[in-house]
């Protein structure tokens, strides 16, 4: 909404004038899950895992590749459904961090507030039969330098949640 000394009140449309801060409230407007809104999130989630693990993939260096393989052992050790999802985030945070992109942070540092906020919707994506095949294949072409393969499994990966399955 614009209030303009002398020019009224105006009510600007969401899409054209709000960042990602408001993407919380989209997503499940008066805690209904807008599937929609789920949808679209879903569809950049696949963008942002595939292509972010292709940059780490890319820029890795040893500390990077020592923080992805802990990640991915507190991810495989995960004893709940809650602690699979976080172990899940900080194995993306851990190749944000690898990708070297200062936007990548930046884009990442908004998701990471709309998806706490929302931890909920999403849980259902980390049913008890949770895969990590993906997670480890991207890690070994991380470690290795291999973008096409680390972009191949994280793809993947965010499709399964796309398709309906675990993800």
């Amino acid at each position: 909404m614009d209030i303009r000394q002398g020019g009224g009140t105006m009510v600007r449309d969401v899409l054209a004038s709000a960042g990602l801060q408001v993407l919380p409230y989209l997503l499940a407007p008066s805690g209904a899950l807008d599937a929609k809104w789920l949808v679209d999130l879903l569809e950049l989630r696949v963008l942002m895992l595939s292509w972010t693990a292709a940059k780490a993939a890319e820029n890795a260096g040893k500390e990077d590749v020592e923080r992805l393989r802990a990640a991915l052992d507190d991810l495989l050790g995960a004893p709940t459904a809650e602690a699979v999802q976080l172990a899940d985030y900080a194995f993306f945070e851990a190749m944000v961090t690898a990708a070297n992109n200062r936007v990548i942070v930046l884009l990442a540092n908004a998701v990471r507030e709309v998806y706490m906020e929302n931890s909920a919707l999403f849980l259902g994506l980390y049913a008890a039969n949770f895969q990590a095949t993906e997670h480890q294949q991207a890690f070994e072409a991380i470690e290795s330098g291999d973008v096409t393969k680390a972009h191949t499994a994280m793809e993947s990966y965010g499709q399964r949640a796309l398709g309906g399955g675990v993800a």
